[in-house]
């Protein structure tokens, strides 16, 4: 009786760990089915959507804690989704309207570099001629001056008067002696070499700045502007022939400065206008 009983003792304890066994084993599977499985999956769903990778819609089997968790999980993902895509969209409009703004700043800037030039273009040039004012034309007679003194060279300066012309502005009214004035400036570069500087002190009066010339080129450069002014001058419907009186200076037998050469040149330049009158009377 005794190993009758062990013997069934031992196929009981057997028989319990087999059916143990299996309950694990069953209990196993069913623990993966039930809760390994859905948490690998929500796992690999947050790695999705920590790669920004959406559109993958968990589904966990079932009713309880995981199957709300992965609803839960899903409409997450889809509100994460939405807010990316929002995100993207104001990032593109931010971008469009930085290269629309970079492109306002351009063109202002373009604007403003064109309207500084054409402020000081306007300081220094005559408005009715186009060419440079008596600022700038003493300017350069100042640069041409220096230079002169350091390389021991010569510098001209040239006063024109037009003849006459108070007579156009009385007779044909001033719009018609401001056509004159301009064709004046049109007609006087013509007879310069590039390097000389033709402007408009006022009124009637023209004066030319002629760098690196002697008494006689200067003279040489004088009777070109008087020949530019020959031909008649159409003002409405009448021919006019203009002619001018000029006087030159030349630094430095006449003077040390710009002051000094313009004073000189507008003296004998009114000589010249004076010889003009006694001539024309």
């Amino acid at each position: 009786y005794v190993a009758v009983s062990a013997n069934n003792f031992e196929d009981k304890v057997l028989v319990t760990v087999i059916i143990g066994l299996f309950v694990g084993i069953a209990m196993y599977f069913i623990f993966t089915i039930r809760v390994l499985t859905p948490v690998r999956r929500l796992s690999d769903s947050a790695n999705r959507i920590a790669n920004y990778e959406f559109g993958q819609y968990l589904e966990v089997q079932g009713d309880n804690e995981l199957t709300d968790l992965s609803d839960n999980f899903n409409q997450m993902s889809l509100n994460i989704e939405s807010l990316v895509a929002d995100r993207n969209r104001a990032l593109e409009d931010l971008e469009e309207l930085n290269h629309d703004l970079e492109q306002r700043v351009k063109e202002r800037t373009l604007e403003l570099q064109a309207l500084n030039v054409e402020i000081a273009h306007q300081a220094m040039h005559d408005p009715l001629t186009d060419l440079p004012n008596r600022t700038l034309l003493v300017e350069r007679l100042k640069q041409n001056i220096e230079l002169a003194r350091r390389n021991s060279t010569r510098v001209a300066f040239i006063m024109l008067d037009l003849n006459n012309f108070k007579e156009v502005n009385d007779t044909l009214g001033h719009p018609e002696g401001d056509r004159l004035l301009q064709t004046v400036a049109t007609r006087l570069p013509s007879a310069l070499r590039g390097s000389d500087t033709v402007g408009r002190l006022g009124g009637d009066e023209f004066g030319i700045v002629l760098p690196d010339v002697d008494r006689q080129q200067a003279v040489d450069v004088a009777s070109k502007v008087l020949v530019s002014l020959e031909p008649s001058f159409e003002l409405g419907s009448q021919k006019l022939t203009i002619g001018a009186s000029i006087g030159i200076a030349i630094y430095p037998e006449h003077g040390e400065d710009d002051a000094a050469l313009i004073r000189h040149a507008d003296v004998a330049m009114y000589m010249a206008k004076g010889s003009f009158r006694k001539v024309a009377a």
